[in-house]
């Protein structure tokens, strides 16, 4: 993205010299023509924000998401955005571990994010949440990893419920009942 301006009007009033300066109205005419730059600065800057991943809404974002392919069905504008990056992180991705990892990262808008690679040719990736997905956006989740995963690689997530401290290991839950920080429930 370009960087918006905000002052066209000073920066050409400072690129005049001193004999122009010096001259009648010289500055006024710069400033009439500079202001009216910073007119189309403004507009053109606030449309193309409207029209990124980042700050688009409602149709606009919708338009986006279709761009890359992915729908929106249920879902609200910030974890829609998710999905859109991620869409466009899959259509980039060779499958490595640290693209897994964003990818995962992206998706559930966890930075705790850690990979666990299993031979010959699997992977699982935990994440933690401050809540636990539903089972649809764990299912949507998973389809979107299983499209940036190398072929023929099985992948399994694990979502932790919780806070991770520095060091913590991420676990799995094999009963039902008991989740905790570090403790994830494998799918």
């Amino acid at each position: 993205m370009t960087t918006y301006i905000a002052d066209h009007p000073q920066r050409a009033r400072d690129l005049l010299g001193s004999k122009v300066k010096s001259v009648d109205h010289v500055q006024e005419i710069v400033s009439a023509i500079a202001d009216e730059v910073q007119v189309v600065e403004d507009s053109t800057y606030d449309v193309a924000l409207s029209r990124s991943v980042e700050f688009a809404t409602g149709d606009q974002l919708d338009k986006l998401g279709a761009l890359v392919g992915e729908r929106r069905d249920t879902l609200d504008d910030n974890t829609y955005r998710r999905f859109i990056a991620g869409a466009i992180q899959i259509k980039r991705s060779l499958g490595t571990a640290p693209q897994m990892i964003e990818l995962v990262s992206t998706l559930t808008g966890s930075p705790d994010v850690r990979l666990i690679g299993t031979y010959p040719a699997a992977f699982a990736v935990g994440y933690v949440v401050p809540e636990a997905f539903s089972s649809s956006l764990r299912a949507r989740i998973k389809d979107r990893v299983l499209r940036g995963a190398p072929a023929g690689v099985e992948v399994q997530l694990i979502e932790s419920v919780g806070t991770m401290r520095e060091g913590d290991t991420l676990l799995l839950d094999v009963t039902p009942g008991f989740d905790g920080p570090g403790i994830g429930d494998l799918y």
